[in-house]
């Protein structure tokens, strides 16, 4: 399921609508290491790639990682 969910959002990267995706599963399913990779592979070609978390432990687990509330500026 990683390699599907990996090649989905990497083929809706490439394409022109972009988009904003959530990731939401199972705690041990392998979500920070999906998230790793996907942001290794954007950012190898120069593009930009935002690691939004909801919390501000879930952030510190991500290359570059921020809460949304932070990155958006969003009023808590």
């Amino acid at each position: 399921q990683q390699k599907i969910a990996y090649n989905t959002l990497i083929e809706a990267g490439n394409s022109i609508s972009g988009g904003i995706y959530f990731l939401d599963a199972p705690g041990g399913t392998g979500k920070t290491f999906l998230i790793l990779l996907l942001l290794a592979r954007i950012r190898s070609q120069n593009d930009v790639a935002l690691a939004l978390a909801s919390s501000r432990i879930a952030a510190t687990l991500l290359e570059g990682g921020q809460t949304a509330y932070s990155a958006l500026k969003i009023p808590l």
